[in-house]
């Protein structure tokens, strides 16, 4: 036992060896501060100020669809789910460091054959010698010994049935001499780091999605509310018409003009109405529920939520800390590296304790275990039935063709996709912010534009109507304004839906909440 303990003692110290390279955090250079960032129209965001940023919108419906989404959405449902496989992945991959003991017991009843030649049973051999004394012949000895040899067959005392019964414990240990193992579970709980990241970046594109959505419904309902007006503003410009052409004050062609008016912006409120019911329906699903449930929600009007003042901008360096999926691929490219480790150990001998009590008999090199076998079970546990033994299993690679040289340069041209694609998603990141920051400032100002000239608008198409009225102008005049008005009213709600888009892009871009 003696020898065992060094054998031991000298692996385990040999198990602090690690072959492949460490991983060492890619370092990223980027600017000291935004292109797109405004002093005037920005701030430096703290923590709390991306954690829940939709509560900037002060609208409380939207928050309870945004819990509602956290609760029920499948995508993010799906994410959670992949943490807990690569939790589990890595638990797996940690206990194949430590040995695994083993309970295994046995029983069984046979009959030997009798048709093999050592089957035969035994025989018993007796020799008889008897001494004579008489005269000798010539050069012979005076006396003669007579030997006399019988043979006689007794019934086999086995019989050819038998009984085999047996209990142990085996212990399975491969010793991670070369890191083989540690590396395999390192990469493990990197994938696992990657997986919770991910979910997290899941979760916030979910959340962007499901206020978008949103900003699109009001943005329909309030489209629809304009197209309304404007088939009222179509039947009393109808109305007004017909009375001048029954008062003889015009011709049956402003009449007709007018009705064609109003079917083309009755079309017009009907395409509407089917893009209200779609991003309803693609609400519905973001939230995990069943579209034709979802209808009735919406029957009031809801205003398009608004959020002016400074956005949030930071330094491009806090990005590298707070964008889960820069994280996420940061954690890829630590588990790939640990890969690498994994193929070069396969160039190196390993050693491990296998086999068990039930083939120790057949090899007693290999295991390490302990337990009784008898052939009655009334004796199996008695002290002369305990059987015991130890080994060790050494394999060490000669010859492969290649075939582990190969799967190392395979690990190490996955390390530099990892690597790659993590340099790619920070680029895209700050492309993201920048790009989304532009759009914001350009589509606020927009939005001012585009309200001071439905303003005027509508107060030239009112200006116009009374003139209308008063058979100052014809109906092609105050028609042409019309139009020229809803057009603006469409226009101005589209900008301020796409002012709230920009915003939320604005804070995923920043990792939002964090």
């Amino acid at each position: 036992m003696r020898h065992v303990f060094w054998c031991v003692s000298l692996c385990l110290l040999g198990s602090g060896c690690r072959v492949g390279p460490d991983y060492e955090p890619p370092v990223s250079k980027v600017a000291l501060e935004f292109s797109e960032d405004v002093p005037e129209k920005t701030f430096v965001p703290q923590d709390e100020d991306l954690v829940q940023w939709w509560k900037r919108f002060d609208d409380p419906f939207l928050n309870s669809l945004l819990e509602e989404a956290v609760a029920g959405n499948f995508d993010y449902k799906i994410a959670l789910e992949q943490v807990i496989q690569a939790r589990a992945t890595y638990d797996v991959q940690f206990a194949a460091i430590l040995p695994e003991i083993d309970f295994d017991m046995q029983g069984s009843r046979f009959r030997t054959s009798k048709a093999f030649t050592s089957a035969a049973p035994p025989t018993n051999t007796t020799t008889t010698t008897a001494t004579k004394t008489g005269f000798a012949a010539p050069n012979t000895s005076p006396s003669t010994t007579t030997t006399t040899t019988s043979t006689s067959t007794t019934a086999a005392a086995v019989s050819p049935i038998q009984d085999f019964f047996q209990i142990g414990f085996d212990c399975v240990w491969e010793l991670d001499l070369f890191g083989k193992l540690r590396r395999t579970a390192t990469a493990a709980y990197d994938t696992w780091e990657g997986a919770v990241e991910t979910s997290r970046d899941v979760k916030i594109t979910v959340l962007s999605e499901v206020a978008n959505t949103y900003s699109l419904v009001c943005a329909a309902q309030e489209q629809l509310a304009v197209a309304t007006q404007i088939v009222n503003a179509d039947n009393e410009l109808l109305s007004l018409s017909y009375d001048r052409f029954t008062s003889g004050l015009t011709n049956e062609q402003e009449v007709e003009s007018a009705r064609s008016a109003l079917e083309v912006d009755k079309a017009t409120l009907q395409s509407y109405q089917t893009q209200l019911k779609s991003s309803i329906y693609s609400l519905a699903v973001l939230l995990g529920r069943e579209p034709e449930q979802f209808v009735d929600q919406f029957l009031e009007k809801r205003p398009l939520p608004q959020a002016h003042g400074k956005v949030p901008a930071g330094v491009p360096a806090d990005l590298l800390k707070r964008r889960h999926d820069i994280r996420a691929a940061e954690r890829q490219l630590a588990a790939a590296t640990e890969q690498v480790g994994v193929a070069v150990a396969q160039l190196y001998p390993s050693i491990s304790l296998t086999g068990s009590s039930s083939s120790f008999a057949a090899n007693p090199l290999q295991g390490a275990n302990v337990g009784w076998s008898s052939d009655k079970f009334h004796k199996l546990f008695k002290k002369s039935a305990r059987i015991w033994g130890y080994g060790a299993l050494l394999t060490m690679p000669i010859f492969d063709f290649g075939k582990r040289l190969a799967g190392i340069d395979a690990q190490v041209a996955a390390q530099h996709i990892a690597c790659l694609n993590y340099e790619k998603i920070v680029i895209s990141a700050l492309q993201e912010v920048e790009t989304s920051l532009a759009t914001y400032f350009d589509e606020e100002e927009r939005e001012k534009s585009y309200a001071t000239s439905a303003a005027a608008d509508k107060k030239n198409y009112e200006l116009t109507l009374a003139l209308f009225k008063a058979g100052l102008v014809d109906f092609s005049q105050v028609n042409q304004l019309k139009e020229v008005w809803l057009k603006d009213l469409l226009t101005l709600t589209s900008s301020k839906q796409a002012l709230m888009s920009d915003l939320i892009a604005v804070y995923k871009s920043l990792g939002g909440e964090w």
